[in-house]
Parts: C-alpha cells; structure tokens; sequence
C-alpha cells in the first residue's frame, strides 16, 4: 500500500484581515499558492503550511495561532492554549484536514 502526501496552506493579511486557505493539495507550493489567490490582498503572506495533518486557527483579540496534529480536535487544543497565553477572546475561526491519501 501507497499513500500520497496531501498538503494545505493558510495565508493571512494584517490590514485586511482575510484569511486564505488551501486543503488536500499534491505539493507543498500549490498548497501557498492557492492560499495566497484565495486571500486576495497585497499584503497576503504563508502564515503556515502543514502535510498530511490536521490544522486549527485560533484568532484572539491582538494574537492568532496556528498549529497542525493528527485530529482537529488535537489541533485546536494546541491553537488555543498558544492564543490565550498572548490575549483574550481566543476561539477557533478555522479547522480543515488534509490527510494522506492511499493510493492502489
């Protein structure tokens, strides 16, 4: 048995706040790239990237954090202890999975 690395990205805006996203792509740069067209702002940059895992944001009032395990739930664990030791207001915006895939 085969598996495939899948890939997804996140990519961010400070002045607009928009968030672009990218799950269960082939390659690691395809992944930033559609992440960075799906943000749409000039300022837009890779905020993360993670391979054949789960990810989790946490937004908070003046802090984000990013973190990727093998659950969503793991994740987002992991994200939100990280947010609420920077600010208040900490909750979970965003969670998607890109996991391997098995091939024949």
């Amino acid at each position: 048995m085969r598996y495939l690395s899948r890939w997804g990205s996140i990519a961010t805006s400070n002045t607009t706040q928009k968030m672009g996203v990218s799950f269960g792509e082939l390659s690691q740069s395809i992944a930033q790239r559609n992440a960075m067209e799906r943000c749409a702002s000039p300022d837009c940059r890779i905020d993360f990237t993670y391979r054949d895992q789960c990810v989790a944001v946490a937004w908070g009032a003046t802090y984000s954090s990013m973190s990727s395990a093998m659950t969503v739930d793991e994740a987002s664990a992991i994200s939100m202890k990280r947010c609420r030791k920077k600010t208040s207001d900490c909750q979970i915006v965003y969670t998607e999975c890109s996991p391997a895939e098995q091939v024949p």
